[in-house]
């Protein structure tokens, strides 16, 4: 395991802490590979009972593309206290769907202040012109509500 930008990152396992209530956000870059980049923006934080939008990214590396025809698939796992709008994201579900990127929006909603374990399981294809990998990313996300 390494240490990016303060984010502890292996290639299957991510632990981001992810701070729920204000307008700002940053980028915490998760996962980099010599296939394809995995990148999260989060709120710096935020409210209880007010909804926060995590974008959950991926951008292929060098020749190889997003599969739009692999069913990518983005599982989200909370506390009963995190209302998450749709824990299962399929790929019509994807805010962006290009072979450059695909990306998924989480809208969660704590319902009460505290910190809370969320997990993220999201599967997607790559291609490049005589081969196809199919890869299984785990997210770990710490969410804070105030």
């Amino acid at each position: 395991m390494e240490n990016t930008k303060g984010v502890l990152a292996s290639r299957n396992v991510v632990a981001i802490l992810l701070v729920l209530g204000c307008s700002g956000q940053r980028v915490e870059a998760a996962v980099s590979s010599k296939f394809y980049q995995l990148e999260t923006v989060v709120p710096e934080y935020g409210a209880v009972g007010q909804k926060q939008v995590v974008r959950v990214s991926v951008t292929p590396v060098g020749d190889w593309k997003i599969n739009t025809q692999f069913p990518a698939e983005l599982k989200v796992e909370t506390p009963v206290a995190v209302q998450v709008l749709k824990p299962i994201q399929r790929t019509k579900d994807a805010a962006v769907l290009r072979d450059d990127r695909l990306e998924f929006h989480i809208a969660a909603t704590p319902a009460k202040a505290g910190e809370y374990a969320l997990t993220l399981v999201l599967k997607f294809g790559l291609c490049r012109q005589s081969e196809c990998i199919w890869r299984t990313e785990r997210i770990a996300l710490k969410l804070h509500a105030r």
